[in-house]
């Protein structure tokens, strides 16, 4: 069955989510993209999965991660984590792909279950055949609609395998001072999203000099100030339309209503309306 019997045009490269109650702290972004060049802050782990049906086999974009550029062919997977970027830099051909968000506190209980203290993923795993399966297999179950207890049953194993690809470092290693800064103007950000911060302001709360602040706040965040704070504007609207709640533009920092579902639609393929509308099916992988 093609993707536009989902609600995905190919063509415009559109993207749609899926939910289940069956599987609480999971969420599925299916589609394509065609050429649009986005940013995303994730506020949960993201497994990106490109199929090896639907796409040209060979290079398909290319994209950026912790200051590193990668680049994506079918049967690559990308493990993101809580609070970084992606940015999108360049698609060579449309890609078809499936995100998988994870909620954090579903990852750490599944791995204190394995004995594992903290999860941190240094690598972006592209390319892992095994792991590449058990996401397949999991997939598989939610789209032909098995029951609950085989699609819970396929996430764990998927879990495991990727929780395997991560490396347990031990306690969290305390910030540095220039860290620790850049982490109250993170913090400063987001406790203001519905207003405009100046940079003086946020110079102020990192005890840094303008220029030094927007110079290591990217270095650190991938992002400029303002960019971030638009990320975490658009994150908080996220998370409001999964409670089913509809988001007020100017609350949530925007200037209106088009404002606001520009954004969203050039960050994650979609408008607020059709995230807050999952599709009731999953268009098969391969």
């Amino acid at each position: 069955m093609s993707a536009d019997a989902y609600g995905i045009d190919a063509c415009a490269g559109r993207s749609r989510v899926w939910r289940s109650p069956a599987l609480p702290g999971i969420e599925l972004m299916v589609g394509v993209n065609a050429g649009r060049r986005c940013r995303m802050l994730h506020e949960s782990y993201a497994v990106c999965v490109v199929p090896y049906a639907g796409n040209a086999p060979a290079v398909l974009s290319k994209w950026r991660y912790r200051g590193r550029d990668y680049c994506y062919r079918p049967g690559a997977i990308g493990i993101e984590e809580p609070g970084e970027v992606h940015t999108s830099l360049k698609v060579y051909s449309p890609i078809r792909y499936c995100m998988l968000r994870i909620a954090p506190e579903l990852l750490r209980d599944a791995a204190r279950e394995m004995g594992i203290a903290r999860v941190h993923f240094p690598g972006v795993l592209v390319g892992h055949p095994g792991l590449y399966h058990a996401f397949a297999r999991f997939y598989q179950s939610a789209a032909r609609q098995a029951s609950p207890l085989e699609q819970q049953a396929r996430l764990a194993a998927f879990l495991r395998r990727l929780l395997e690809q991560s490396q347990d470092g031990g306690p969290a290693p305390e910030p540095c001072s220039a860290r620790a800064a850049l982490a109250r103007v993170r913090d400063h950000l987001e406790d203001n999203l519905a207003r405009t911060v100046p940079l003086d302001e946020l110079a102020a709360v990192a005890g840094l000099s303008r220029f030094h602040l927007s110079r290591k706040f990217a270095q650190a965040y991938g992002l400029s100030p303002h960019a971030y704070q638009n990320q975490l504007r658009l994150r908080a609207v996220r998370e409001r339309l999964r409670r089913g709640v509809r988001p007020n533009a100017i609350e949530a920092g925007f200037f209106d209503q088009s404002h606001l579902i520009r954004h969203f639609r050039d960050s994650q393929g979609m408008t607020p309306g059709e995230f807050a509308t999952p599709l009731t099916a999953l268009p098969p992988l391969d």
